[in-house]
């Protein structure tokens, strides 16, 4: 049961009633192996390989309601009394729109992931040399059988809308990692990390639709819809490196700057109705971090870390589509979408109470979001319908604070 009220500047304020019903039929056997071998005494090969299969079924009926008024002075959550309602009383002639609506899924995943880890230990203890090469691919394909029912009461008649679509897809990810680190001095580490890496996307959808009213059990519309119809390729090549230090200042003062930097080049073939289009963007994007850790004592430190990371919109997202596979919620993409950026400050403060088996724990997390990205929602009055897309806005700020308490009470029993 939802129930909710909505304001829109310039339009009247509406009110909806919602009841659904579901169920979900799941199906996930899995198979992972791991293994570890040591051709000597500096140099190690670990292995990891995993597949799984997951097959779905589900099972969505809703009806929802929309007003003019508040429905609640016609009752205590009264959609049922809607749907029954009759011409000339207070409750029809104050709906705006009344919906039912049936969804069944189907859909079989398969994903497979393999990864190989070769490390080196230098001479001396003087650091480590890893090299990591990672794929994993994932193919699904999901099959969606729709009926939606629209009653605009008063405006116009019944409109049914029978939709079934199948939409596969197929993912790949591919990366090489080197990474090392480097003890110069006893107060002195460095760590270098870079990794190149390809990834591949395909998303396709077919879809068919008609406004049979009254459809049989499990029917299925056979007229294509070519407005819905997606062919979406994406291919991407990064490269990312890090470089981080920590400097020992004392043995109780710690200090660990980092710079991190990626270079990201995307291609998008997309089609979708008569949009045929594509795109390529390439990005570089910056993530500095500086980190103080100072030991109080054996029982108690303190850590600050300032940070700063700006991430980029999908490319999808940033296409002038147009998805209207559920009339009442369009969604639309925004080719004006910028990066958004995050500055970071992050107090993190320990105390360890030994003879009571108590730990405290008090973090305090400050945030300034420049540009961030969310969804501008306009309503229509004429048809009941929300259109989203997603936006940049002017951002702010975001302080968090949270105490965390942890005792042990036996060998058994944990607080927390």
């Amino acid at each position: 049961y939802s129930s909710t009220q909505n304001y829109f500047p310039g339009e009247q304020q509406t009110f909806t009633l919602s009841k659904t019903h579901s169920y979900k039929h799941e199906l996930s056997p899995s198979f992972d192996l791991a293994t570890d071998l040591y051709t000597d005494s500096v140099n190690e090969l670990s292995l990891l390989g995993s597949f799984s299969y997951t097959k779905t079924h589900s099972k969505i009926e809703n009806i929802m309601a929309r007003y003019d008024t508040e429905p609640y002075a016609f009752g205590s959550f009264p959609i049922d009394e809607t749907f029954n309602a009759q011409p000339g009383t207070g409750l029809f002639n104050h709906t705006q729109l009344r919906s039912r609506s049936k969804k069944v899924d189907d859909n079989d995943q398969s994903a497979a992931k393999l990864s190989a880890q070769w490390s080196h230990f230098l001479p001396n203890n003087k650091g480590e040399l890893d090299l990591t090469a990672q794929s994993q691919l994932t193919s699904s394909n999901a099959r969606q059988l729709v009926y939606r029912n629209y009653d605009y009461l008063k405006r116009q008649p019944n409109i049914g809308v029978n939709q079934w679509g199948r939409n596969p897809q197929l993912t790949s990810r591919n990366s090489i990692q080197t990474e090392i680190k480097f003890v110069l001095s006893p107060r002195l580490t460095l760590r270098l990390t870079e990794t190149l890496g390809y990834d591949f996307a395909r998303d396709n959808i077919d879809f068919y639709a008609d406004s049979l009213n009254n459809a049989p059990e499990d029917y299925r519309p056979t007229a294509a819809d070519p407005a819905n119809r997606l062919r979406s390729h994406q291919n991407s090549i990064y490269n990312s490196m890090e470089a981080s230090m920590t400097y020992n200042i004392t043995n109780k003062n710690h200090l660990t700057p980092s710079m991190a930097w990626s270079w990201h080049h995307d291609h998008l073939n997309y089609q979708r109705g008569s949009l045929d289009t594509t795109a390529t963007r390439c990005t570089n994007l910056i993530a500095p971090s500086l980190k103080w850790l100072y030991k109080i004592d054996r029982t108690q430190n303190i850590d600050i870390q300032l940070s700063y990371a700006n991430t980029r919109p999908e490319l999808s997202s940033v296409v002038d589509y147009v998805d209207s596979r559920d009339p009442l919620n369009i969604m639309r993409g925004n080719r004006d979408l910028r990066n958004s950026g995050r500055y970071g400050t992050t107090v993190n403060y320990t105390k360890i109470l030994p003879r009571q088996q108590i730990m405290l724990n008090t973090i305090v997390d400050f945030a300034h979001e420049s540009s961030p990205i969310t969804y501008l929602l306009v309503y229509n009055g004429q048809t009941g319908s929300y259109s989203s897309m997603p936006v940049n806005v002017k951002g702010g700020n975001n302080l968090k604070i949270s105490l965390d308490y942890d005792q042990s009470l036996g060998a058994y029993v944990r607080l927390r």
